[in-house]
């Protein structure tokens, strides 16, 4: 019973940091600093938790998240 909520507590942790990660995008007031601080940390949790995005993907997603101006 105790493993159950582990692992559902994991899965739904995940799903909130791939959300994070899919919606992100850099904050108008923020600098580029924060937002790949904020950025790492996304990534840190779910790697902690066993998703792995590869550096290439990592990469486009960081690149997409930048102002367009």
């Amino acid at each position: 019973m105790t493993h159950e909520r582990t692992e559902q507590v994991k899965e739904s942790r995940v799903s909130l940091l791939v959300h994070n990660y899919e919606l992100f995008k850099m904050k108008p007031d923020e600098t580029i600093l924060q937002m790949f601080t904020r950025f790492t940390d996304i990534i840190s949790g779910l790697t902690t938790l066993g998703k792995i995005y590869t550096n290439a993907e990592i990469i486009r997603k960081v690149l997409r998240s930048l102002p367009k101006s």
